[in-house]
């Protein structure tokens, strides 16, 4: 199967008279004008890289160069927050952009660290500490978090609590069952030999994508874990074992198609002269045609070898 390639994009001079002119900040809605105005399909990395030639927009960055511009003369060390700086920014070029965007993008610019708001570091009360070790082997990190915020008036994390808690030495004795209280514990929840409730039954199919773009389908057809690919089975079904060192191709290329006409064998010499002579089409009779056409090479090559 021929593999599918991107074809690359030949600017015309109206295109680029386009882009100058309908220059926008945001760079989706303005992709999706362009694509629509001249029936094209260019990618958001295309456009980038066109407005970053007209000077419009910073190298790898979604950054224009006049922002770039006003974050150098607005970013400084007097500034008050990192937060009023990309409320300002956002209200002057009408963006959407983070907090950490602003914050990262003008450090790379400047090479200064903004001065931001404090960060306090929390203070564990007795009480705290003791609720902690109380809750933690009960219930999930995320559960403890949400527990601990209503109860301390505080915003926990799970991550913060789940910290605290090994500092403590404060360990879960349910081997990461954390929702559940360690009491109701069972022994019968692992048996050998005992198949898990995820366990898919003999019988069922589930569709098998390659990186290639093939697609094939799979049968289960044992336990644990037993497939086989469904066409092989077809197969099997009306013609019999197949031999070794043979295959099944589809004949009209549609590996969904399990009609038994449509599933031929091939030994690997066979498979490789269809390959290699382009012999494989869409039809099913001419793909027939050429295997027999196949044969025909290889039988007349083992003659000129004796």
């Amino acid at each position: 199967m021929k593999k599918s390639y991107m074809t690359r994009h030949y600017w015309t001079d109206e295109e680029d008279t386009w882009i100058i002119s309908n220059f926008s900040n945001n760079r989706e809605k303005m992709l999706s004008d362009f694509n629509r105005k001249f029936n094209t399909n260019i990618t958001i990395n295309s456009l980038n890289q066109r407005l970053f030639k007209y000077k419009l927009l910073a190298s790898n960055s979604d950054f224009t160069v006049e922002m770039e511009e006003w974050l150098k003369q607005n970013y400084n060390l007097e500034h008050k927050k990192v937060q009023e700086l990309t409320d300002e920014f956002n209200a002057t070029f009408g963006t959407n952009k983070t907090k950490s965007s602003i914050w990262h993008k003008a450090f790379r610019l400047t090479n200064q660290r903004l001065s931001n708001e404090p960060k306090t570091r929390l203070e564990y009360t007795p009480e705290m500490i003791e609720r902690i070790k109380e809750i933690v082997p009960l219930w999930s990190y995320k559960k403890c978090a949400q527990m601990m915020s209503e109860e301390f008036n505080y915003n926990f994390t799970s991550s913060m609590i789940e910290h605290k808690a090994n500092r403590l030495g404060v360990k879960k004795p349910n081997n990461g069952f954390s929702n559940l209280d360690p009491r109701l514990h069972s022994s019968n929840w692992f048996i050998k030999g005992r198949p898990s409730l995820n366990t898919k039954p003999v019988g069922i199919e589930r569709v098998m994508r390659y990186k290639d773009g093939r697609i094939f389908v799979a049968v289960k057809i044992g336990m644990p874990n037993k497939w086989e690919f469904k066409h092989r089975l077809v197969y099997k079904q009306h013609y019999g074992e197949i031999p070794d060192g043979y295959m099944i191709n589809f004949a009209d290329g549609n590996h969904l198609n399990f009609e038994p006409d449509n599933l031929i064998l091939v030994s690997r010499g066979e498979n490789i002269m269809l390959n290699k002579n382009k012999l494989r089409f869409n039809d099913k009779d001419l793909t027939k045609t050429g295997l027999t056409l196949s044969k025909l090479i290889i039988a007349r090559g083992r003659r000129t070898k004796k």
